[in-house]
């Protein structure tokens, strides 16, 4: 389907339908999403991770950077340096968070897909027995 060029007619349903290939392709993607999100969580949860990024990088970074910005009396170069990593930490919280979220989204998409696939199967099955 060609959500680009997308008409207002129903198109027939063997249009909509995915071939065994694309569908074998299509889990696969989703379940290599689901897999990097899953290790993303384990991560989060590892001891050193927590040490090193959580309480290290965001927290006590953070507070360091944030003392140094407050203080005044600093250069401009160096308030900027501060600025920026503030900036990167943000960057990479978003970018974790963005694992764990698509692979939520992947996790109900490949159920979807999944059960659509199976319907899609018992009708031409269906069909296949009345021919």
């Amino acid at each position: 389907m060609d959500l680009y060029n997308a008409s207002t007619d129903f198109e027939e349903e063997s249009d909509l339908a995915l071939s065994p290939e694309e569908y074998e392709e299509r889990v696969a993607d989703l379940q290599k999403v689901i897999e990097t999100a899953e290790m993303a969580k384990e991560l989060q949860n590892d001891p050193k991770y927590v040490a090193i990024v959580t309480q290290g990088f965001f927290e006590d970074s953070k507070a360091r950077l944030v003392g140094l910005l407050t203080t005044g009396g600093i250069p401009k170069q160096v308030c900027d340096g501060a600025a920026d990593d503030l900036r990167g930490m943000g960057v990479f919280n978003s970018y974790m968070r963005d694992i764990l979220q698509m692979g939520d989204n992947a996790k109900v998409e490949l159920a979807s897909l999944e059960e659509a696939w199976n319907e899609f199967i018992e009708t031409q099955e269906s069909a296949d027995t009345q021919s």
